[in-house]
C-alpha cells in the first residue's frame, strides 16, 4: 500500500522515561528495499523520582502521602485528601495534577514497601519528643487555653485536637522463651483529647465509684509499636433487653514500642495526676 511504499523514516519514541532521548527509527533508502532499524541515544538512567513514578505514583505528590501516611492515615484517607485538595472546588483546585492523583490501591502498595523498608522506624526517645513537642499538654494552664475565647464552633474543633500529657523512656527486664532474661528499653507516650478527657471530669464530679481497664492492640504502625487504651467499664441492667449492658469509654490512650510493667505503671501514674494537674481538682 502506500505508507508501506513511502521512504520517510518512521520514528518510535521512548515513553518510559520523563523526557527521554531515545529513539528507534525504522528507515529504508528507496521504495521496494528493506526496512533498517536504526536506535537513537541509549535510554538514560532513572532518576529517583522516576522511580517514584514507576511504581505508579507521581512524585509531586510524595510529600504530602508519606507526611499523612506517617501520621498513621490510611490509603483511603490519604486519597480523599488529595482529592478534596485538588479536585474541583478544593483549596488548590488543579484539574491537571487531579487527573495524575494515584489511586488508594497504588497507595496501598507504596505503604506496604516503605514500611518493608522501615523508612518510618521510631529509634530514640529524641524522635518521640522532637514530634510530640508541639501537641504537649502537661499544666491546667495548658488545657484551659486549648479552647480560651474561642467561638462554640471553633472550640469544638480544638476539643478533639490530640493532646500529648508525656513521653517517657524506661528500662524492664525481658524475660525469654528458653527461661533467661535480658535488659531492654521501651519508650512512648500517653496522649488523649479534651473531649475525651471531659469524660474523667464527668466521672469525679459525679462521685460514682468506676472499673478502670486497660489493654494493647499489636501491629498498628510500622514499626510494630503497640497502641493501648486506658478506660473506664461500666456494667448496666437493660430493662428494655432484659440483659446486662458493658460499655467502655476510653479515657487515655499510650503508644509504646513494648508493653511491659514499666510502661503501664507510667501510663496508670499519668491517669493518677489528670485530675489535679489539668482540672485543678484536689482530692
Amino acid at each position: 500500500g502506500g505508507q508501506n511504499d513511502c521512504t520517510v523514516p518512521r520514528c518510535l519514541g521512548c515513553i518510559c522515561h520523563k523526557d527521554c532521548p531515545a529513539r528507534v527509527r525504522y528507515v529504508r533508502e528507496a521504495v521496494g528495499s528493506e526496512w533498517v532499524l536504526s536506535v537513537g541515544p541509549e535510554p538514560h538512567a532513572q532518576t529517583p523520582r522516576e522511580r517514584y513514578e514507576g511504581k505508579g505514583l507521581s512524585a509531586e505528590f510524595k510529600d504530602e502521602i508519606d507526611a499523612m501516611l506517617q501520621q498513621g492515615k490510611g490509603p483511603e484517607y490519604t486519597y480523599t485528601a488529595l482529592a478534596t485538595t485538588y479536585g474541583p472546588n478544593g483549596l488548590k483546585s488543579d484539574p491537571d495534577k487531579f487527573s495524575r492523583l494515584p489511586t488508594v490501591s497504588k497507595i496501598k502498595a507504596y505503604k506496604a514497601s516503605r514500611a518493608k523498608t522501615g523508612k518510618w522506624e521510631i529509634n530514640t526517645i529524641a524522635e518521640v519528643s522532637e514530634w510530640a513537642a508541639d501537641k504537649m499538654c502537661t499544666s491546667k494552664d495548658d488545657y484551659d487555653n486549648l479552647t480560651a475565647g474561642m467561638t462554640a464552633v471553633d472550640a469544638e474543633h480544638a476539643a478533639n485536637k490530640l493532646l500529648v500529657l508525656g513521653t517517657f523512656e524506661r528500662a524492664f527486664t525481658f524475660q525469654n522463651d528458653d527461661g533467661t532474661s535480658e535488659e531492654k528499653t521501651t519508650m512512648g507516650l500517653i496522649f488523649s483529647s479534651k473531649r475525651v478527657l471531659e469524660r474523667l471530669r464527668v466521672f469525679i464530679e459525679s462521685g460514682v465509684p468506676i472499673c478502670i481497664q486497660a489493654d494493647g492492640t499489636y501491629k498498628l504502625h510500622h514499626g510494630g509499636w503497640v497502641l493501648c487504651d486506658l478506660g473506664v467499664h461500666i456494667c448496666r441492667w437493660d430493662s428494655s433487653q432484659r440483659k446486662y449492658v458493658h460499655t467502655f469509654y476510653p479515657l487515655l490512650y499510650m503508644f509504646c514500642r513494648t508493653e511491659c510493667y514499666a510502661a503501664y505503671l507510667y501510663f496508670f501514674k499519668t491517669l493518677r495526676c489528670i485530675p489535679e494537674e489539668h482540672f485543678g481538682l484536689s482530692d
